[in-house]
């Protein structure tokens, strides 16, 4: 089952970039819902994975105290613009389920969905920063570079190990 969820939220990724090409807020905020929808299936995948452990109930705080700081600050930036004041609920709601999303695939112990979790965020960051805070230079590489790579390792926690079987003396056992 995590590997037809992962790929339904790679396929409303697909939906999401294809959406963001028009230009117009009600395009974004089309791509912004695929995207959302995306982040739903990752999290439906990932907790399929999740262990617990201290270490990863700790990552809750960084990320919420990311979260908070990155929000206020869009915040600020999309009310400033009148024009995209109506955008505010919308990207706080999607700045919430990315983050769970990463803390989702950091309690997966899923080295492979954390790295791709975490540079979808930092990509998405961006994007949002460009868009609604200042101008970052070279935005357009940064967010299309971790984007991809963010795609690629979410993709490749498929065919992680974790969870589905353990090396044991130089063969495969099946868990």
């Amino acid at each position: 089952m995590y590997k037809v969820l992962v790929v339904i939220g790679l396929f409303f990724s697909i939906a999401g970039d294809a959406l963001l090409l028009n230009n117009g807020n009600e395009w974004f905020m089309f791509g912004l819902l695929s995207f959302l929808v995306g982040h739903l299936f990752y999290v439906a995948a990932m907790i399929r994975r999740w262990e617990f452990s201290l270490l990863t109930l700790v990552c809750v705080v960084p990320i919420g105290l990311y979260s908070w700081l990155i929000g206020w600050q869009l915040h600020n930036g999309i009310m400033t613009n009148s024009d995209n004041s109506a955008l505010w609920l919308s990207v706080a709601i999607y700045v919430s389920v990315i983050s769970v999303m990463c803390w989702t695939a950091i309690m997966s112990r899923n080295w492979h969905a954390t790295v791709g979790a975490i540079l979808f965020a930092v990509s998405d960051s961006i994007l949002a920063w460009n868009k609604f805070v200042s101008n970052v230079p070279a935005s357009g590489i940064w967010i299309m570079l971790t984007y991809f790579a963010a795609q690629l390792f979410i993709a490749g926690s498929i065919a992680n190990v974790f969870g589905d079987r353990q090396l044991s003396k130089g063969r495969v056992v099946r868990m």
